[in-house]
């Protein structure tokens, strides 16, 4: 698991030929059959040409922000009077 992750490490740096040493290690070692790792090891030495190349991104413009309206704070709060009729209140229909 650590030689996996140090092979990702090694690819992210640019260090290739480091990196598919790793990749074949557990490929080949014993101590990996029956993980998932030998068979992610194969994955990143199939696909390592793919991410080895320089990546440019392109640059976008900044979005302008749309206008809305200002957000006004409540009112003063006050506890008189009732919240809520709690004669109205009722429990939902029970399902048949």
């Amino acid at each position: 698991m650590a030689e996996y992750g140090r092979g990702v490490c090694l690819e992210d740096m640019g260090d290739y030929e480091a990196a598919r040493a790793a990749y074949e290690k557990i490929s080949k070692q014993p101590e990996y059959k029956g993980t998932v790792y030998p068979a992610r090891a194969e994955i990143r030495l199939q696909t390592m040409g793919d991410n080895s190349g320089k990546v440019v991104l392109a640059k976008s413009e900044v979005p302008e922000m749309p206008q809305t309206s200002e957000i006004q704070a409540p009112g003063a709060l006050t506890i008189d009077g009732p919240v809520a009729d709690i004669n109205k209140i009722a429990a939902p229909e029970a399902v048949k």
